[in-house]
This record gives C-alpha cells, sequence and structure tokens, in this order.
C-alpha cells in the first residue's frame, strides 16, 4: 500500500510542475551503502519555491531519470530518497522498505546534468 501512495504522490508534483520554464533534464544513480537502490523514488522539493517547482522520479536498479518538461532549475532541493528491495510480497508489490526515508540537501547549478545519491548504511 505505501508504495500505491508514493507512486500516487509523485504523480500529484507532476501535475504542478510548469512546462513553460527553461528545465533541464537531470539523470543520476541513487545507492545505498555504495549498492545500487532496487526500487524506490527520489523527490526534489525546492527550498525557495518561489524559484523553482517540485519534481520526482522513479529509481530502478539504482539509477533515476527526470525528462527535461519535469527538470530541475538552479537552486537548493531538500531531496528525499524512499527505498524498497523490489522483491513483491503480497501487501508490498514494491516489497520492503530498506531504511526510513532519508533526506539531504543538494544544490542544483545551470550546468548540472546528472546528481549521484548515496544514502549511508545508517541514514539519519
Amino acid at each position: 500500500m505505501r508504495f500505491y501512495q508514493t507512486v500516487l504522490l509523485c504523480l500529484i508534483v507532476l501535475s504542478f510542475t510548469s512546462c513553460g520554464e527553461n528545465r533541464q533534464e537531470m539523470q543520476g544513480t541513487a545507492t545505498w551503502n555504495h549498492e545500487p537502490i532496487p526500487m524506490g523514488c527520489v523527490t526534489f522539493i525546492p527550498v525557495d519555491q518561489d524559484v523553482s517547482r517540485p519534481s520526482i522520479a522513479s529509481i530502478t536498479n539504482g539509477k533515476f531519470q527526470i525528462p527535461a518538461r519535469f527538470g530541475l532549475l538552479p537552486g537548493t532541493y531538500k531531496v528525499t530518497v524512499e527505498a524498497y528491495d523490489g522483491v513483491p510480497q503480497e501487501d508490498l508489490p514494491a516489497g520492503k522498505k530498506l531504511f526510513p526515508g532519508y533526506q539531504v540537501e543538494y544544490q542544483i547549478q545551470e550546468t548540472d546534468r546528472s546528481l549521484d545519491i548515496n544514502v549511508p548504511l545508517a541514514p539519519k
């Protein structure tokens, strides 16, 4: 059920993104203790919401990609990673949660096109 709530949140966030801004495609990796996260979601919430809009991407086998139309503008973002083991179970289609949601701030520059996020073994 939690996985479906995350997907619904992703769709809601994407519905608020603006297509008229000069957004840039962003791609990257998401790892936990330097191992690829099997399945999950990474969200980017701008610290200054007057400058940019939120964006989100699904994580599959440690990789994520945000197309340009939903891409990021330069600025500081609160980045949250949700991760699952990818082994479906009856009530857990994405599998078991690997760790509590991990959050960190990143400064995205105008020239950034990729981002590598490593969640430490014992996330804060």
